[in-house]
């Protein structure tokens, strides 16, 4: 069997990319070299031709059986992200990015981590089996559980998510523990019927399938208010389906468009 970077030379069209024995042995340089992430250049050439845990719930979505609108269409604009990305900048991303850091200190405190075991720096991962996969992760705890870390702007101003009123249409969602008692507060889950939560859920899931971990740490952060959730990996059937639906998207919308001259030339072709 030809291996994968050699179907790639040709351009023309692979079959799904499972047994290649080639795709693992960059994945630690590519790593090691997009550090830093959005500030360094090598992050955006390695991203390039990929689908990546921000595009991931979108992509998805075009293959629910409710989906309103044109899926063709829309996974041809999806796919034009990923081959001629922009730049995106505003006041709710910088600012979301800019108090990453101090989220991550308040992190550590309210999760009790022991800031030795905190891998905040790391860069681009590819998944080890399917080479047009990576994600970004805000970190890793002890080597065994993903961290992700979301500043909301637009809720920049609660000081309480289980009191507060301002939660219609968040991505949080207030529910009664399954064994509570009269008088114990609720518990605060991701609600995936938003575009958010469903977006910041197969987010983590592509993340805990390239990193090969079983949950994630979601910190939710705000200068007042604060929420710890745990979102575990989902049913491996599940996780099946959604690198499926990922494959037939990238063969069918993004491989045949990608510039190769430029894909060979950040691959190291």
């Amino acid at each position: 069997m030809e291996t994968y970077k050699q179907y790639l030379k040709t351009g023309k069209k692979p079959p799904p990319p499972e047994e290649y024995d080639d795709l693992p042995k960059d994945r630690e340089y590519i790593e090691r070299n997009t550090r830093g992430q959005a500030l360094n250049h090598n992050w955006f050439a390695w991203r390039y031709g990929r689908v990546s845990g921000s595009i991931c719930a979108d992509i998805l979505h075009t293959y629910d059986l409710g989906f309103q609108g044109n899926a063709h269409d829309a996974r041809k604009r999806l796919a034009n992200n990923i081959l001629h990305p922009r730049p995106i900048h505003g006041t709710a991303l910088d600012w979301g990015k800019d108090k990453e850091k101090v989220a991550l200190v308040d992190y550590l405190d309210d999760a009790e981590v022991d800031p030795t075991t905190m891998n905040s720096e790391c860069g681009f991962c590819v998944h080890k089996k399917y080479d047009y996969i990576g994600v970004s992760p805000d970190g890793v705890v002890d080597g065994k559980r993903l961290l992700e870390i979301k500043c909301p702007y637009s809720k920049r101003h609660v000081e309480d998510f289980y009191t507060s009123n301002e939660l219609k249409s968040f991505y949080l969602q207030r529910m009664r523990g399954e064994h509570a008692e009269e008088g114990d507060p609720d518990v605060m889950v991701l609600d995936r019927s938003t575009p958010s939560g469903r977006k910041y859920y197969y987010q983590i899931q592509l993340s805990l399938s390239v990193l090969d971990l079983k949950d994630s740490h979601l910190y939710v952060w705000t200068p007042n208010g604060k929420v710890l959730l745990t979102i575990s990996r989902q049913h491996h059937k599940l996780e099946e389906l959604m690198h499926l639906q990922l494959e037939n998207f990238w063969l069918d919308y993004v491989f045949n468009n990608i510039n190769f001259k430029k894909y060979r030339r950040v691959n190291g072709e």
